[in-house]
């Protein structure tokens, strides 16, 4: 996706374009390769660890402006860059990057052990311990369920509840294992608790709610014949 998702911005040089999500800094770089030397790049992440990575990566890119900041704040931040319109088009990637997926140590992944985080954002107080040990049961369901499409999503909430009324749930294997319990053996190739995680992903780092609101903004900021692309 990583080709097709910038080919569909149809790059050219000499426009403006927006990266809502840097990330490690791949769809950022294939858009700069088309658009230099006179093309912009705005880049947002809210990861310092992605941000990092991502500028020493593509620190030979004169035509990057990267920005700290969530692209839900994209109107404020183009106002600030003196930016009127976006001429050429904006990417979103939505979800965990790669970067943030294989540092184990975030807790996205359910494969190694770590503490229930799952923050894009390093500085918020919101983490997926929060949603864990403090949702009730009506709150966990529907997250399962609008956000994974959780088949078996009231069992598992239900398990949640059960469980920490002994103790908090604390780790990401803590919480794969007890949803491997109580839910049926399949031959899906997919774990049993991708959805779950993906769902309490998406509720910690508010990311449709997010994704929403800057669509709105991006409309308004567009140049007409400027491109949408979407990654989900």
């Amino acid at each position: 996706m990583l080709n097709e998702a910038v080919d569909a911005l149809e790059p050219q040089n000499g426009k403006i374009y927006v990266d809502c999500t840097l990330g490690g800094g791949g769809h950022s770089e294939l858009i700069l390769k088309k658009i230099s030397p006179d093309g912009r790049l705005i880049s947002f992440d809210i990861d310092d660890d992605a941000i990092q990575a991502a500028s020493e990566r593509l620190k030979s890119y004169k035509n990057l402006t990267i920005v700290k900041n969530s692209y839900v704040n994209i109107k404020d931040v183009m106002a600030s860059l003196g930016i009127e319109k976006i001429t050429g088009g904006v990417l979103f990637d939505l979800g965990a990057s790669y970067h943030q997926l294989t540092k184990g140590e975030r807790g996205f992944s359910f494969s190694k052990e770590a503490p229930l985080d799952m923050r894009f954002d390093q500085e918020s107080d919101f983490t997926a311990y929060d949603v864990v040990n403090g949702y009730s049961e009506e709150d966990l369901v529907r997250i399962f369920s609008e956000y994974g499409e959780e088949h078996f999503s009231k069992r598992i909430a239900r398990s949640i509840i059960e469980q920490r009324k002994k103790a908090p749930l604390k780790t990401t294997t803590e919480l794969a294992n007890l949803i491997v319990s109580c839910t049926p053996h399949t031959k899906s190739s997919i774990h049993p608790a991708t959805r779950v995680f993906q769902a309490i992903r998406i509720e910690v780092n508010q990311e449709l709610k997010n994704v929403k609101s800057a669509l709105n903004d991006v409309l308004d900021l567009l140049e007409i014949g400027a491109i949408i692309s979407v990654i989900d």
